[in-house]
């Protein structure tokens, strides 16, 4: 399934070898998802324990590390159990905790719940040359949604590609890399590109959406109101419901198949 081109293989783990894909789902992750030599994904997601509106995922990017949220993955999911069992509401439990989903046809909305600050002087982990490029940027924010993020708002044509995988691997006492997004608004127009750890670029991110809309609240760019986002993937739709962050859009399924691992 594929929610604004950030696609995923999912595996419900009712139909499959349980055992066998919990302690090799790093492997499978990593084999399956290479793009052009296998099926190609963002990543691998295994469904697990649905029934009474409640179910488990647990994430793996395209490398085979694990990821503890995604919330493009979290509306696919949703959009996945409503399609088994009828059902349109769903509390989806994940790494970083339980969140709520909800299904129209194939718009999903998924609470991401409130956005943390990452309250770090990261400038003393990086070296010169990234220190000063973060310094000529607009502003930065280091937020946590489940996940870490840095938002950088400044001009897509003027991203520094040498520069994103040090953030990409950048290791702290906060955390073990960094999901990068990049913010540029043109006629009021908010466009988004985004670099994921563990994946690299990707076409859309929903935790990294729900960051770059709280950090653009944060520094006063727009208000507290429903707000599209613009990815090189689609749109995604962004509001504050009591104080949490609503993520929502249209998912779509690409395929369903078979594969044999070896």
């Amino acid at each position: 399934m594929q929610a604004q081109g950030n696609d995923y293989i999912y595996c419900d783990l009712s139909k499959n070898n349980r055992e066998y894909l919990l302690l090799n789902a790093g492997m499978i992750s990593e084999k399956l998802c290479r793009r052009r030599f296998s099926v190609g994904a963002d990543g691998l997601v295994l469904i697990d324990d649905y029934g009474n509106g409640n179910a488990k995922t647990i994430i793996y990017n395209a490398d085979g590390s694990r990821a503890k949220i995604c919330g493009n993955a979290l509306r696919c999911v949703g959009y996945y159990l409503a399609n088994k069992t009828g059902k349109k509401i769903f509390n989806i439990n994940t790494d970083s905790g339980t969140r709520f989903t909800e299904v129209h046809c194939n718009r999903v909305w998924v609470n991401m719940q409130k956005p943390v600050d990452i309250n770090l002087d990261i400038q003393k982990y990086l070296d010169i040359e990234l220190r000063e490029y973060l310094n000529e940027c607009g502003f930065y924010n280091l937020i946590n949604v489940g996940n870490s993020h840095i938002v950088i708002y400044q001009s897509v044509k003027n991203v520094d590609n040498r520069l994103i995988e040090a953030l990409l691997l950048l290791k702290t006492p906060f955390f073990d890399g960094l999901n990068v997004e990049f913010i540029d608004i043109d006629s009021g127009k908010i466009t988004v590109v985004v670099y994921e750890r563990g994946s690299g670029e990707t076409l859309c991110c929903g935790s990294g959406a729900t960051a770059c809309y709280y950090a653009l609240i944060k520094n006063k760019i727009i208000k507290k109101v429903p707000t599209p986002l613009y990815f090189k993937g689609g749109t995604v739709f962004l509001e504050y419901v009591n104080d949490q962050v609503v993520l929502s859009g249209i998912v779509e399924d690409c395929y369903y198949g078979e594969v044999f691992i070896d």
